[in-house]
């Protein structure tokens, strides 16, 4: 059993994790963050075992990682909606350049 301090450091370091991620993506960086959500399954799972004295100095700290994680969810969301645009206007581009390229004749050599 993780004890409060461990527990306390652990959702710290998530917490950076996540603001470090969502500094990176504002900037147009990526960040892997494959190992959060099981990260914070596990301190979730300490948080129990702890007894219920202890459960209480863990909530705010837990909440505020909690309101961050969703924060960083709708940038990736806005992220991702701007790139499928700028997709989305390339399409058409690339789509006139491959017809115009199969209407022009091909050199003698290459026939």
């Amino acid at each position: 059993m993780k004890t409060i301090d461990e527990i306390s450091q652990e959702l710290k370091s998530i917490h950076r994790a996540v603001h470090t991620a969502a500094a990176m993506l504002e900037s147009g960086e990526v960040m892997e963050l494959n190992e959060v959500e099981n990260r914070v399954k596990a301190v979730c799972a300490d948080i129990q075992s702890l007894p219920p004295n202890q459960r209480e100095s863990t909530k705010r700290p837990l909440v505020s990682l909690l309101d961050d994680m969703d924060k960083f969810f709708e940038q990736l969301k806005i992220k991702h909606a701007d790139l499928l645009k700028q997709i989305q206007s390339i399409a058409p581009q690339q789509s006139a350049l491959k017809a115009y390229s199969k209407n022009q004749a091909l050199p003698k050599d290459e026939e």
